[in-house]
Protein backbone atom coordinates (compact mmCIF):
# COMPACT_ATOMS: atom_id res chain seq x y z
CA UNK A 1 0.00 0.00 0.00
CA UNK A 2 1.54 3.32 -1.22
CA UNK A 3 0.26 6.76 0.20
CA UNK A 4 1.07 9.86 -0.90
CA UNK A 5 2.21 12.93 1.36
CA UNK A 6 1.46 16.42 -0.03
CA UNK A 7 1.74 18.22 3.51
CA UNK A 8 3.34 18.87 7.25
CA UNK A 9 0.26 17.53 9.60
CA UNK A 10 1.75 14.56 11.33
CA UNK A 11 4.60 17.03 12.30
CA UNK A 12 2.35 20.18 12.53
CA UNK A 13 -0.86 21.57 13.89
CA UNK A 14 -1.77 23.45 10.67
CA UNK A 15 0.35 21.45 8.19
CA UNK A 16 2.13 24.56 7.24
CA UNK A 17 4.76 25.49 9.67
CA UNK A 18 3.28 28.74 9.43
CA UNK A 19 1.63 31.03 11.63
CA UNK A 20 1.22 35.08 12.44
CA UNK A 21 2.04 35.67 8.29
CA UNK A 22 5.68 33.95 9.05
CA UNK A 23 7.22 30.16 9.19
CA UNK A 24 7.30 28.73 12.82
CA UNK A 25 8.99 25.80 13.83
CA UNK A 26 8.13 25.34 17.51
CA UNK A 27 5.47 22.89 17.21
CA UNK A 28 7.48 19.22 17.08
CA UNK A 29 6.70 15.90 17.44
CA UNK A 30 8.55 16.27 21.15
CA UNK A 31 6.75 19.51 21.77
CA UNK A 32 3.04 19.61 20.67
CA UNK A 33 1.57 22.46 22.92
CA UNK A 34 2.38 25.42 20.89
CA UNK A 35 -0.06 24.08 18.34
CA UNK A 36 -2.79 24.05 21.09
CA UNK A 37 -1.36 26.92 22.80
CA UNK A 38 -1.50 29.39 20.38
CA UNK A 39 -4.78 27.58 18.05
CA UNK A 40 -3.07 26.76 15.15
CA UNK A 41 -6.01 24.83 13.36
CA UNK A 42 -9.14 26.77 12.60
CA UNK A 43 -8.08 29.53 15.21
CA UNK A 44 -9.69 26.95 18.20
CA UNK A 45 -8.20 25.30 21.12
CA UNK A 46 -10.53 22.45 21.19
CA UNK A 47 -10.05 21.77 17.53
CA UNK A 48 -6.65 22.50 17.76
CA UNK A 49 -6.29 19.92 20.19
CA UNK A 50 -7.77 17.10 18.54
CA UNK A 51 -6.07 17.61 15.26
CA UNK A 52 -2.54 17.67 17.75
CA UNK A 53 -4.07 14.01 18.88
CA UNK A 54 -4.44 13.28 15.06
CA UNK A 55 -1.04 14.51 14.21
CA UNK A 56 0.91 12.28 16.82
CA UNK A 57 -0.98 8.94 15.37
CA UNK A 58 -0.66 9.84 12.76
CA UNK A 59 3.30 10.24 12.99
CA UNK A 60 2.96 6.83 14.40
CA UNK A 61 1.51 5.37 11.75
CA UNK A 62 4.19 6.48 9.53
CA UNK A 63 6.65 5.20 11.54
CA UNK A 64 5.20 1.61 11.95
CA UNK A 65 3.10 0.27 9.48
CA UNK A 66 4.58 -1.20 6.32
CA UNK A 67 3.37 1.36 4.30
CA UNK A 68 5.46 2.52 1.04
CA UNK A 69 5.50 6.52 1.23
CA UNK A 70 5.62 8.83 -1.06
CA UNK A 71 6.53 12.62 -1.30
CA UNK A 72 6.76 15.22 -4.05
CA UNK A 73 10.63 16.41 -3.37
CA UNK A 74 14.03 15.66 -1.43
CA UNK A 75 13.19 17.94 1.06
CA UNK A 76 10.09 16.11 2.50
CA UNK A 77 12.26 12.52 2.76
CA UNK A 78 14.46 14.42 5.04
CA UNK A 79 12.12 15.80 7.06
CA UNK A 80 10.74 12.77 7.57
CA UNK A 81 13.65 10.97 7.87
CA UNK A 82 14.86 13.12 10.58
CA UNK A 83 11.32 12.25 12.99
CA UNK A 84 12.45 9.03 12.73
CA UNK A 85 10.76 7.17 9.54
CA UNK A 86 12.78 4.42 7.62
CA UNK A 87 14.02 6.54 4.81
CA UNK A 88 13.56 2.95 2.95
CA UNK A 89 10.16 3.29 2.64
CA UNK A 90 10.14 6.98 1.74
CA UNK A 91 10.16 7.81 -2.54
CA UNK A 92 9.95 10.53 -4.22
CA UNK A 93 7.24 10.97 -6.87
CA UNK A 94 6.76 14.61 -8.34
CA UNK A 95 3.56 15.68 -9.72
CA UNK A 96 3.21 14.70 -13.24
CA UNK A 97 1.64 16.85 -15.63
CA UNK A 98 0.39 16.27 -19.70
CA UNK A 99 2.98 17.10 -22.31
CA UNK A 100 1.56 20.39 -24.01
CA UNK A 101 0.05 19.36 -26.92
CA UNK A 102 1.19 22.07 -29.08
CA UNK A 103 4.08 24.47 -28.99
CA UNK A 104 3.09 28.12 -29.07
CA UNK A 105 3.92 30.03 -32.02
CA UNK A 106 4.66 33.36 -30.52
CA UNK A 107 7.68 34.12 -28.76
CA UNK A 108 6.55 34.82 -24.74
CA UNK A 109 9.54 37.85 -24.75
CA UNK A 110 7.28 39.45 -26.86
CA UNK A 111 4.32 39.75 -24.31
CA UNK A 112 3.64 41.78 -21.43
CA UNK A 113 2.25 40.13 -18.97
CA UNK A 114 3.28 38.01 -15.56
CA UNK A 115 0.88 35.75 -14.04
CA UNK A 116 0.21 34.43 -10.63
CA UNK A 117 -2.27 31.26 -10.45
CA UNK A 118 -3.23 30.03 -7.48
CA UNK A 119 -5.50 29.92 -3.84
CA UNK A 120 -5.67 33.80 -2.75
CA UNK A 121 -4.28 33.34 0.85
CA UNK A 122 -1.99 34.84 3.26
CA UNK A 123 0.57 31.98 2.65
CA UNK A 124 0.89 32.78 -0.43
CA UNK A 125 2.51 36.42 -0.39
CA UNK A 126 0.03 37.86 -2.71
CA UNK A 127 0.15 41.26 -0.41
CA UNK A 128 3.58 41.83 -0.82
CA UNK A 129 3.80 40.41 -4.21
CA UNK A 130 1.86 43.49 -5.25
CA UNK A 131 3.25 45.89 -2.94
CA UNK A 132 6.67 45.09 -4.46
CA UNK A 133 4.69 45.33 -8.00
CA UNK A 134 3.66 48.73 -7.13
CA UNK A 135 7.04 49.85 -6.24
CA UNK A 136 9.32 48.49 -9.36
CA UNK A 137 6.66 50.37 -11.18
CA UNK A 138 7.09 47.98 -14.50
CA UNK A 139 6.23 50.34 -17.31
CA UNK A 140 4.11 48.32 -19.67
CA UNK A 141 3.74 45.52 -17.84
CA UNK A 142 0.49 43.84 -15.94
CA UNK A 143 0.46 41.42 -13.09
CA UNK A 144 -2.56 38.85 -13.60
CA UNK A 145 -3.47 36.79 -10.86
CA UNK A 146 -6.13 34.50 -10.95
CA UNK A 147 -7.27 32.02 -8.38
CA UNK A 148 -10.08 32.19 -5.41
CA UNK A 149 -9.56 31.94 -1.84
CA UNK A 150 -10.21 33.94 1.54
CA UNK A 151 -8.57 37.03 0.53
CA UNK A 152 -10.17 37.78 -2.88
CA UNK A 153 -12.24 41.17 -1.88
CA UNK A 154 -9.43 42.10 0.20
CA UNK A 155 -7.11 41.79 -2.73
CA UNK A 156 -9.69 43.22 -5.06
CA UNK A 157 -10.10 45.80 -3.24
CA UNK A 158 -6.64 46.83 -3.65
CA UNK A 159 -5.90 46.05 -7.35
CA UNK A 160 -9.15 47.93 -7.93
CA UNK A 161 -6.28 51.08 -7.68
CA UNK A 162 -4.18 49.84 -9.32
CA UNK A 163 -4.03 50.26 -13.39
CA UNK A 164 -0.92 47.45 -13.65
CA UNK A 165 -2.86 44.63 -11.49
CA UNK A 166 -5.34 42.85 -12.58
CA UNK A 167 -8.00 39.87 -10.77
CA UNK A 168 -9.61 37.54 -12.86
CA UNK A 169 -10.47 34.97 -10.47
CA UNK A 170 -10.98 31.07 -10.94
CA UNK A 171 -10.05 29.87 -14.01
CA UNK A 172 -10.53 26.51 -15.56
CA UNK A 173 -7.56 24.26 -15.80
CA UNK A 174 -7.70 23.86 -19.81
CA UNK A 175 -8.51 27.96 -19.69
CA UNK A 176 -5.07 28.43 -17.38
CA UNK A 177 -2.85 26.82 -19.59
CA UNK A 178 -4.34 29.22 -22.49
CA UNK A 179 -3.45 31.75 -20.30
CA UNK A 180 -0.04 30.72 -19.44
CA UNK A 181 0.62 30.55 -22.96
CA UNK A 182 0.11 34.53 -23.60
CA UNK A 183 2.23 35.82 -20.86
CA UNK A 184 5.97 35.84 -20.50
CA UNK A 185 6.44 34.49 -17.28
CA UNK A 186 4.81 33.00 -13.98
CA UNK A 187 5.31 34.19 -10.70
CA UNK A 188 5.63 32.71 -7.12
CA UNK A 189 5.76 34.20 -3.92
CA UNK A 190 4.81 31.57 -1.22
CA UNK A 191 5.94 31.83 2.12
CA UNK A 192 5.75 28.25 3.04
CA UNK A 193 7.53 25.07 2.43
CA UNK A 194 5.90 23.87 -0.79
CA UNK A 195 6.34 20.71 -1.69
CA UNK A 196 5.87 20.64 -5.65
CA UNK A 197 4.56 24.05 -6.97
CA UNK A 198 2.10 22.94 -9.87
CA UNK A 199 2.48 26.50 -11.34
CA UNK A 200 6.11 26.31 -12.04
CA UNK A 201 5.98 22.65 -13.79
CA UNK A 202 2.85 23.05 -15.64
CA UNK A 203 4.23 26.83 -16.99
CA UNK A 204 7.66 25.21 -18.36
CA UNK A 205 5.60 22.57 -20.22
CA UNK A 206 4.04 25.23 -22.23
Amino acid sequence: VFLKLHNFRFGCANALHFRDNDTWHDFTPGNRLPGIKNKCYENSYLKSIFITQFGKKYLELLKSSNLEILVTTEFHKEYLSKLGVNSKKIHISPNMFPLAKTKPTYSPLKRNSILYAGRLSTEKGLFELINVWKEINVKNYKLIIAGDGPLKEDIAKLVNQLNSVELIGFVPQDKLYELMRTCRAVISATKVYENHPTLLTEASLM
